[in-house]
């Protein structure tokens, strides 16, 4: 095994024992070939190679440092060049075979279909959810991607609401809440659901069972909460006022709640106990609970007063 941190290595084989060290999880064989070609290894393709290559079954926490560094840039302002890594992989191949090679990787993108606007230039933002997304669809480890997500709350305003609106709410209705009777979707198709039936899916199970009436509250606080903390969920409309008036006032509201309260009536119409339990343990909107993953946020027009 020849241990180098040679500087000879062609940009097609220096991305070569990218890929070769992602698939064997060897992120600091990655941090050393990364200190030795920073300008080949630019951020975003890094975390390409990661997002197509790293195994989803491998520990969150056997990487985020790596994402961190990314994220800091102190993976590129502060190299360790002292470090070595192996380049025998790419040693009998010449440059010429090396390209071809790096022509059919077919790197993954980081961005997405519908990917939402102010996430689009962070590469780390797109990086950490469409890494959730293939460890829950290709490993179903949904536990684990709090491990992932958690250091990176403070990296940007999408990735906290996205893990409290979408993440957190799964994660307790499968896991915490109902495990005996989960929700048979990917944490990506969950978050496609309309509000109709992602109302109807995370309290499919709410009150069911005469040992669950005393969860009523809990569900409404800990999954509808946290759910409509999304802004895909409200809306502003805008009143015009008169001629005379030079002003316009607008009004935020969410059409999602719309839902809720049609599950309330429907409760009150087929099980009167469980829309009891709803009024008694549940006090509206501004009650919510979201894991410590953000502060309480609905103001009073978002509450409805």
């Amino acid at each position: 095994m020849e241990m180098t941190a040679s500087l000879s290595l062609s940009p097609p084989r220096v991305l070569l024992l990218a890929v070769h060290f992602a698939a064997k999880s060897d992120t600091q064989s990655l941090i050393a070939l990364v200190a030795h070609h920073p300008n080949v290894l630019q951020p975003e393709l890094i975390l390409r190679v990661l997002l197509t290559c790293l195994p989803e079954t491998l520990r969150s926490s056997e990487y985020v440092g790596l994402i961190e560094r990314i994220e800091s840039g102190d993976l590129y302002s502060e190299p360790d060049l002292s470090i070595q890594f192996d380049s025998s992989s790419v040693q009998d191949i010449t440059d010429a075979e090396a390209a071809k090679k790096t022509r059919r990787l077919h790197l993954l993108p980081l961005a997405w279909d519908h990917a939402p606007a102010d996430a689009l230039q962070d590469p780390v933002s797109l990086f950490l959810i469409r890494r959730a997304h293939r460890v829950d669809q290709e490993a179903g480890l949904l536990t684990q991607l709090p491990d992932l997500i958690v250091p990176f709350l403070q990296h940007a305003p999408y990735i906290r609401t996205w893990a409290i609106s979408a993440l957190l709410p799964l994660l307790r209705r499968n896991y915490e809440y109902y495990p005996h009777e989960p929700i048979s979707l990917t944490l990506e198709s969950f978050e496609r659901l309309d509000s109709r039936v992602a109302v109807a899916s995370l309290l499919s199970q709410t009150g069911v069972r005469e040992e669950d009436l005393p969860h009523v509250g809990r569900d409404l606080r800990g999954l509808i909460g946290p759910w409509i903390y999304s802004n895909a969920r409200w809306d502003t409309s805008v009143e015009e006022q008169s001629p005379t008036e030079s002003s316009r006032h607008e009004h935020i509201f969410c059409p999602a709640w719309e839902h809720v309260l049609e599950w309330l009536i429907t409760q009150a119409s087929v099980s009167w106990r469980v829309a009891v339990k709803a009024f008694d343990q549940w006090d509206g909107p501004g009650d919510v609970d979201l894991g410590g993953y953000g502060l309480e946020w609905l103001d009073d027009e978002h509450r409805g007063s």
